[in-house]
């Protein structure tokens, strides 16, 4: 039986799911089994990587969403550890042997995930993803909420597939949210702990799921909605529910204003600001902040 069972969902996008698993053999850890979800793709995947230098166990179903793919990998995985990849991400050599020696130093913890770096289509580096992101979190409960989701890319994440189980999966009535509201479940039970380090590339492309702006939108209201008024845990977090929903739709503001859909910007910066009037502050001062950064007068963080 492998240790570790890795998990990739895909819906077309076959020439970076090669990519992807060649970063998967690349490993310097070699107790793995690798499963492909195809999620109903319009040709199917397996005809694809049949000819892959490894074997790879691939499961075909009928288009249901990313979160209804991954729960089919974890089902059948073998392995004791679920280590996530999405098609379109790449993993470092080291990754899955970093992250192993991390659960066998510390024995109490049940998810290990790492830094990770942007690159663009064509697989060159873009970036180090944002500090809010790698930081250490002593609290990921209150950070995945206050904070946002602090694990990042999925492709990042090593998990026990009992825990996965126990919380009956991911959520498939989410789709681009679908893994912050599983940190956020995960959170309340199990023990996180962070390998600072970049061990994952996650690619920014035309077709990454954050860019549909409508199931964007739809799973952070759903998300918020869902872990705010839930009767375990609104009165601990009831303190940061303007911050946070005002936050999060300020983000939404700042995605719609990328994409110049200014009807949506002007909304959710309504939005932002009815929860959170403070928030009207620090909108009159972020071109301040530009002009200065811009001309060196002021080291931002």
């Amino acid at each position: 039986m492998p240790e570790v069972s890795v998990i990739i969902p895909v819906y077309n996008q076959t020439d970076y799911l090669i990519e992807a698993l060649k970063s998967v053999f690349a490993q310097t850890y070699s107790d793995l089994e690798v499963i492909v979800v195809d999620d109903g793709s319009t040709e199917p995947v397996a005809p694809v990587i049949a000819g892959m230098e490894k074997p790879v166990r691939c499961i075909r179903v009928e288009n249901g969403g990313v979160a209804r793919a991954r729960n089919i990998g974890i089902q059948n995985a073998s392995g004791k550890y679920i280590a996530l990849l999405d098609a379109d991400d790449l993993w470092f050599p080291r990754k899955i042997e970093v992250q192993m020696k991390t659960v066998d130093a510390n024995k109490d913890v049940d998810l290990v995930y790492t830094g990770a770096v942007y690159i663009d289509r064509d697989g060159r580096y873009m970036g180090k993803m944002g500090q809010k992101i790698q930081r250490v979190s002593h609290n990921p409960f209150k950070d995945l909420l206050v904070v946002g989701n602090i694990v990042g890319t999925p492709s990042t994440v090593l998990a026990k597939k009992a825990c996965f189980q126990q919380l009956g999966g991911f959520d498939v009535s989410l789709s681009v949210s679908a893994d912050w509201d599983m940190w956020i479940r995960f959170s309340r039970h199990y023990r996180f702990i962070l390998v600072d380090e970049s061990l994952a590339s996650y690619r920014i492309h035309g077709d990454n799921m954050h860019l549909n702006m409508v199931a964007l939108e739809r799973d952070i209201t759903s998300v918020l909605n869902k872990h705010f008024n839930s009767r375990e845990t609104r009165e601990e977090l009831a303190p940061f529910r303007r911050a946070v929903y005002s936050s999060q739709f300020l983000s939404l503001a700042g995605c719609y204003w990328y994409k110049r859909a200014w009807k949506d910007f002007f909304r959710t910066t309504l939005k932002a600001v009815a929860y959170n009037p403070l928030t009207l502050l620090r909108l009159l001062i972020t071109p301040l902040r530009w002009v200065l950064y811009g001309y060196g007068r002021l080291k931002l963080p």
